[in-house]
């Protein structure tokens, strides 16, 4: 029997197909735009294991407003930044977080995802994706940036987005074209981040089996 891929497998495969389909002009700008974003270093300002999880107070998907602090108070937290429903990496991992949510629960740990979509997209984004757990929306992306994740999307790369039918000014209800380094942080119930990954690839994620084993080790220190 053929065993499961793996999330990165299932990215790198869209990945393949989504640069295999694209004009060679596009794929080259898609290219280049990751290795200028990986020029910007933004990882190694943003917020990292050892550090203090920003606090914050956001609607989810249903209109109710979750909270980090409240959430550490019954253990820990799995937060995670993706870009929004629109993208084709972002809607794999969510999906693959749906199906290790018993498990992360189960571990007395809360999962949440945060990005900078209006409360209709988010909305939106949950019913596409069958997500459970908490989508949080960041329209303006205030707590995004005290994380050190958000950035401005290259005037090269707003036409772009337009030509696959990306409207990001409309998905974030925002005219700065902002959006989130993907990232994971694991945090401990005193809220210090424990672990992290961030990647300016958006095509790179955490492997929730590495989740499940990150935090079952917390759960074990405690």
């Amino acid at each position: 029997m053929r065993p499961t891929p793996t999330l990165q497998e299932r990215l790198d495969g869209r990945r393949d197909v989504f640069l295999d389909s694209a004009p060679p002009g596009i794929r080259k700008a898609l290219l280049d735009n990751i290795q200028t974003m990986r020029g910007l270093r933004m990882v190694d300002h943003a917020k990292r294991a050892g550090s203090r999880a920003p606090d914050f107070t956001l609607p989810n998907q249903h209109g109710e407003l979750v909270s980090l602090s409240a959430r550490l108070a019954r253990g820990p937290v799995a937060l995670v930044y993706y870009r929004g429903g629109w993208c084709p990496f972002c809607s794999l991992e969510l999906e693959a977080l749906e199906v290790v949510r018993g498990e992360v629960e189960a571990l007395g740990a809360s999962l949440i995802a945060v990005s900078p979509q209006t409360a209709e997209a988010t909305a939106k984004t949950a019913r596409d994706r069958r997500v459970s757990y908490d989508l949080l929306s960041d329209a303006g992306s205030l707590v995004t940036r005290e994380y050190g994740l958000a950035y401005v999307v290259d005037e090269v790369m707003r036409p772009i987005y337009a030509s696959f039918g990306i409207n990001l000014e409309q998905s974030n209800g925002d005219t700065r074209f902002l959006l989130p380094v993907p990232a994971t942080y694991l945090i401990g119930a005193d809220g210090i981040i424990r672990h992290d990954f961030l990647d300016e690839n958006y095509m790179r994620r955490m492997e929730p089996s590495e989740m499940l084993d990150r935090l079952r080790a917390m759960a074990g220190a405690r």
